[in-house]
């Protein structure tokens, strides 16, 4: 129930930028860049709030997640909580002046953290897909190749990602590498020039291509 509350805030956010779906918000696992820690340092830019909309996480300022006795602790030099078992933080705005660092890496949109394994801190992204596939396609391919080549990746990509929703994805090439907000400039144009297009065989999503 918690996340689907989060889902919906997430979209009532982004709703008042663009215009997107529920459908098109993408939630993400991070372990290829994070891996298995049972301590994260995190920086956000921007406001950024609790799932209740109260807390507010100070900008700039280097914050500690840590687990004591089934509990995550956020603390720095003035401040501490705790979370039960998970929590997310959300941007008041969804734009790139709105980014949250874990452990050095750069994303855009909503954050949760969660207890894994009982001792492992997980972040999960949720991020608008032709966003996330910003993130993907210099990852998956060199960002240095031609436009064309770029957009025939970004249509794979695209694919691969409509027709796995419903799986657990993570940011690992068991499904496909996302690099969070590291973008390049050749590569985002290849994914706004094709923005929503998929790869169809007789009007039905084509997954191999790529893929299998």
């Amino acid at each position: 129930m918690k996340r689907i509350i989060l889902l919906l805030l997430f979209v009532t956010i982004f709703l008042n930028q663009k215009e997107t779906h529920a459908s098109e918000i993408l939630k993400v696992k991070l372990k290829n860049y994070i891996g298995d820690k049972e301590e994260l340092t995190i920086q956000v830019k921007g406001r950024y709030t609790t799932m209740n909309g109260i807390e507010v996480i100070s900008e700039e300022v280097e914050h500690i997640l840590t687990i004591k006795k089934g509990s995550i602790l956020l603390t720095n030099q003035n401040e501490k909580m705790s979370f039960d078992d998970s929590f997310v933080l959300i941007p008041d705005v969804y734009d790139e002046e709105h980014v949250i660092t874990v452990n050095n890496k750069k994303y855009l949109g909503a954050m949760e953290f969660m207890i894994e394994d009982g001792k492992y801190i997980r972040p999960i992204n949720q991020i608008p897909i032709e966003d996330y596939l910003k993130g993907v396609v210099p990852f998956e391919v060199y960002p240095s190749w031609k436009l064309e080549t770029l957009k025939a990746q970004a249509l794979a990509a695209r694919t691969y990602t409509m027709t796995h929703m419903d799986k657990d994805m993570d940011d690992t090439i068991q499904y496909q590498v996302y690099g969070g907000y590291e973008w390049f400039e050749q590569a985002s144009k290849a994914v706004e020039e094709t923005k929503g297009e998929i790869i169809t065989f007789d009007n039905k999503f084509h997954q191999c291509l790529l893929f299998c």
